[in-house]
């Protein structure tokens, strides 16, 4: 079975851009604001890719399976940060990881979305996130915020 996903420039359809050969099937794909030759994808095993379009069509690094999504990754989006390498993703397995693309053997942090247990959330009564959305803009004393769409 073919996994291959393209890339396509709109002002020249008759051919792709570029081939990206995942691990697993894609189900997003995000590009760095900060480098358009660089760009993530989730993959359908749960696992994000990361990829340098100047180096080929194989993933640079791609994040341990253990310490991956469970279920298919359906969105990742880059964080506006100084180094312009942080970015954070959500499955439906309940989780939401935060990951820097220069160290991505482990995310960087972890946020179980689990209403029922205040202070030792468990994936037993979680919700599940398919869409994420962030806004690098002032509200009141916080700079950022993010949030899951449930």
């Amino acid at each position: 079975m073919c996994m291959d996903s393209y890339i396509w420039d709109v002002e020249s359809p008759n051919k792709p851009d570029m081939t990206l050969k995942p691990i697993s099937p894609l189900v997003c794909i995000e590009y760095n604001p900060k480098d358009p030759h660089c760009l993530v994808g989730g993959q359908y095993n749960g696992q994000l890719a990361f990829w340098d379009t100047r180096k080929g069509s194989q993933p640079i690094e791609v994040s341990a399976i253990s310490n991956s999504h469970s279920d298919p990754l359906y969105k990742c989006i880059f964080l506006t940060s100084k180094t312009g390498t942080e970015c954070f993703t959500t499955s439906t397995d309940g989780q939401v990881l935060w990951w820097d693309i220069r160290k991505m053997a482990e995310p960087t942090e972890t946020l179980i979305l689990d209403i029922t247990k205040k202070d030792k959330p468990t994936l037993g009564g979680i919700f599940f996130g398919v869409r994420i959305y962030y806004a690098n803009k002032i509200y009141g004393r916080h700079r950022t915020r993010y949030s899951s769409e449930l």
